[in-house]
């Protein structure tokens, strides 16, 4: 292979790569899959792992959404309800599970049955690129490195099939686009907010994740042309035009963004840019993290981090693309989540 161009603090990710840590001090560590069906529906399927509090915490999340449906369900348990593979490539717990098939391709059975039996997921995990991405341990505060760390490995070239069984009736199939994520936040209480949106039409698309710390600003951003991750950047920037605000939590919602981000190709260093103006309007999900926390646990997490809420909007979206002298625009369906954290 040619060599390929990852600008600093990123690196290129192989499917060995992606391991759990299990950090126990003061840190989230969470697998997640984020798909949109070809139907216009979307959902996810997320393990975390947390040693926010005085015992560790397992806990799994799955939502699934369309024009007729609107399910999501939780469950938490002790830390030692997780269980991994021995090379830490697989994990499982409270009935949910993420299995790697594979160490030469991105290959993932990923499925859910927790009770309540609101949801059942069964899906195969792939990709069309051979490699994906990741990011080393970032500092939310690049003057103090002990104010926590941040590590992402994305994989934005995914692709899911299977079916989701709800309330134990209706069965729908899953045949779509997703982005794998596997994250570990040390002192997340330390981040204010972040910001992701992920696009892909089956073809081409673009994702980008921002946290927003109390002293600096960290992003991520990739762009995938005819199947392939063909850019990684650090350069990136959310402009939160207009806004309105939520009356129960005071956080300020987005009504008007723009995205961009800028980089280098990682075959042949050409320069890319990407912009991306939306207006949220379909409003998926409005969620109180510590909701579903039992009480001790959640007043004890609050006690640090305020109250994180989660938005979450599918909408149609268009990406203007530059590569070199060469422009592209790129169309899809588009998941924005913004998650406040802390003030």
């Amino acid at each position: 292979m040619a060599d390929l161009y990852f600008p600093p603090t990123t690196k290129i990710c192989y499917p060995k790569d992606i391991t759990w840590v299990e950090d126990k001090d003061w840190a989230n560590e969470a697998v997640l899959v984020y798909f949109i069906n070809d139907d216009g529906g979307m959902g996810y399927i997320q393990i975390v792992y947390s040693s926010m509090s005085v015992n560790v915490t397992t806990q799994v999340s799955a939502k699934f959404w369309n024009k007729d449906h609107n399910q999501f369900i939780t469950k938490t348990g002790k830390g030692s309800n997780l269980s991994l593979s021995e090379d830490k490539l697989s994990s499982c717990a409270l009935d949910t599970e993420f299995t790697s098939l594979s160490t030469d391709e991105f290959h993932y059975k990923i499925s859910t049955c927790c009770e309540p039996k609101k949801l059942r997921y069964d899906l195969d995990f792939t990709s069309t690129c051979p490699y994906a991405y990741q990011t080393e341990k970032i500092p939310f505060d690049p003057k103090n490195e002990k104010n926590g760390y941040c590590i992402h490995r994305f994989i934005p070239t995914g692709r899911v099939t299977g079916t989701v069984v709800i309330d134990d009736k209706t069965t729908i199939n899953i045949n779509g686009t997703a982005l794998y994520s596997h994250a570990v936040q040390h002192l997340p209480q330390n981040c204010k907010r972040w910001n992701l949106i992920n696009m892909n039409n089956g073809t081409d698309g673009i994702m980008f994740l921002e946290f927003v710390g109390k002293s600096a600003t960290v992003g991520k951003a990739a762009l995938v042309l005819d199947n392939k991750l063909v850019g990684v950047t650090t350069e990136c920037n959310y402009n939160q035009v207009c806004c309105i605000i939520d009356k129960d939590t005071k956080y300020e919602v987005p009504t008007e963004v723009k995205y961009s981000f800028k980089g280098k190709t990682i075959e042949g260093e050409k320069p890319f840019t990407v912009d991306i103006h939306l207006k949220p309007t379909n409003q998926v999900d409005r969620l109180d993290c510590l909701s579903f926390l039992p009480f001790l646990i959640r007043k004890f997490v609050q006690s640090f981090i305020s109250k994180p809420f989660i938005y979450q909007w599918l909408d149609e979206c268009e990406a203007e693309v530059t590569i070199g002298d060469e422009k592209k625009i790129i169309k899809g369906l588009a998941l924005q989540e913004t998650s406040h954290v802390s003030k």
